[in-house]
């Protein structure tokens, strides 16, 4: 079978290439499999449901393959590596919703939060790297010593303000900072248990305005949040912070939510 993409046709292949296979095993001039890995330098990101439709398009693409309304065509659900030919191959075409095309939106969507997840280790490195950076550079010229560094985290951890750290400032237990004004939401966590997961009472939690809509909805501690749980609702499996989530628990969740 052959995809439809507007007046043209790509074939098994190619939607293999762009859309299933990592590496890329197609190659556009050989007209054929190959076994050649796709090199990350060759590498171009993919738009499944490409990202030129206009809203009343997609909505009608939405339904049409069983997309949720909370899809994003330029989110980790909607993309994929490709090798650069058959990326250009495809361009802005749209492929006719069949269960072909089904299957690898959910293959995707099933992925997206391991793929965001490294993305955003990807770029805390590198930000870590930078700060290093500057810090190896002033120890090389001796601007400052190990000792002034150990110096100053000992202080920063016993007693912040002392240290400089502003009043304004909540250190989080996983160590971040965050000014009280991107604080949205905070209180115990609303977990069932009457002690939070890896602590001895209720965890009084933080909620910063960089969380997820649903993450601060759920009130929960990031460890309570994690806990894999049988579902009274889906009759199901999950973490806790999934439960009406239409994606991890197939049950709706609280009116005016923000869906995971």
């Amino acid at each position: 079978e052959a995809a439809q993409l507007g007046q043209g046709q790509l074939s098994r292949n190619q939607v293999e290439c762009i859309h299933v296979a990592t590496p890329c095993h197609y190659s556009v001039q050989r007209r054929q499999h190959t076994l050649k890995p796709l090199r990350l330098l060759d590498t171009v990101i993919e738009h499944v449901v490409p990202k030129s439709l206009g809203k009343a398009r997609l909505a009608a693409v939405k339904l049409e393959c069983g997309l949720p309304d909370t899809f994003d065509v330029l989110g980790f659900d909607n993309l994929l590596p490709s090798c650069a030919p058959c990326n250009l191959t495809k361009s802005n075409c749209l492929f006719s919703p069949s269960p072909q095309i089904q299957l690898v939106l959910q293959r995707t969507a099933a992925k997206a939060n391991t793929v965001r997840l490294t993305a955003q280790a990807v770029r805390k490195n590198v930000a870590i790297d930078r700060v290093l950076q500057a810090v190896f550079m002033a120890l090389e010229e001796r601007a400052i010593s190990m000792n002034d560094l150990d110096a100053f985290l000992a202080d920063i951890t016993r007693a912040p303000a002392q240290a400089g750290v502003p009043d304004d400032v909540i250190i989080l237990s996983d160590g971040y900072w965050y000014r009280r004004s991107k604080i949205v939401a905070e209180g115990l966590c609303r977990c069932e248990r009457e002690a939070c997961v890896g602590a001895n009472a209720k965890v009084y939690c933080y909620f910063h305005d960089e969380l997820p809509a649903w993450v601060v909805a759920t009130g929960l501690y990031h460890q309570c949040y994690d806990e894999i749980i049988f579902c009274t609702i889906c009759k199901g499996l999950h973490k806790r912070g999934h439960i009406g989530s239409p994606r991890s628990c197939g049950a709706r969740g609280p009116a005016g939510s923000t869906t995971l």
